[in-house]
């Protein structure tokens, strides 16, 4: 895949919304982020936060260079901003609702007129702490996979007790997979039978996220109570 025009993601919003593809001048986003340390020592107790917004109707030798790659904002603190990043987002999230729903008026180059533009998030790129923050299902504890969610097969250590995801990636396998018998190369004495957790669509994702009480942006407080259901079919 030479393009993510090439993937599957960026096929299936073209035959879901096929009036926002039939212009070729709406703009297809992608946001990144992730902290590093502004003085290079990651002893030192500061971070930042850069979140990087990245144009994708360009070709491949381009969108991924620093002239576009747009920096919307820097996010300063002695420590990663956790939920507290909902808040940050807050503005450029009402500015992609705006881009995506009545767009906005701008000039076209090449055939010397105005049209209106619309503009749409495919997706976040981050590592997994990151991915926490971004799309609110905690990547700590029992349920830590947002894929798997409630059907994971996380164990706890011997020693330690901690939960452990070893080995959870073989009902990804072919079914005919060799490894999926080898039970004293992995788990100890598992055998894997089962097919991976069926991916839910939007539509079923809604529905069980529509019924949890209204949403806190940014940390809640320490008395907040957790949501019915926290580590065990959500996260």
């Amino acid at each position: 895949m030479a393009h993510p025009s090439h993937g599957d993601a960026w096929k299936h919003f073209d035959r879901t919304h096929p009036s926002f593809a039939s212009d070729a001048r709406n703009v297809r986003l992608g946001l990144c982020t992730d902290g590093f340390s502004p003085f290079g020592n990651s002893s030192t107790h500061y971070s930042c936060w850069p979140i990087i917004i990245t144009v994708y109707n360009l070709p491949p030798w381009l969108y991924k260079r620093k002239p576009f790659m747009f920096l919307n904002m820097v996010i300063p603190g002695l420590k990663s901003p956790g939920k507290n990043i909902d808040v940050f987002l807050h503005s450029l999230i009402d500015e992609l609702k705006i881009l995506w729903t009545s767009g906005v008026q701008t000039y076209d180059v090449c055939n010397k007129q105005n049209f209106n533009m619309r503009a749409a998030l495919l997706w976040t790129i981050s590592d997994f702490p990151a991915h926490a923050m971004l799309s609110g299902w905690s990547t700590h504890g029992w349920l830590a996979c947002p894929y798997c969610m409630d059907m994971i097969k996380s164990f706890n250590l011997r020693y330690g007790r901690k939960a452990s995801w070893f080995d959870c990636h073989h009902q990804f396998l072919p079914l005919d997979h060799p490894y999926r018998k080898q039970a004293y190369k992995f788990h100890k004495e598992r055998i894997e039978n089962d097919q991976p957790p069926i991916r839910l669509s939007g539509e079923e994702e809604h529905q069980r996220v529509e019924g949890l009480p209204d949403i806190i942006f940014g940390k809640p407080p320490d008395s907040t109570q957790p949501i019915d259901g926290f580590a065990k079919t959500h996260n």
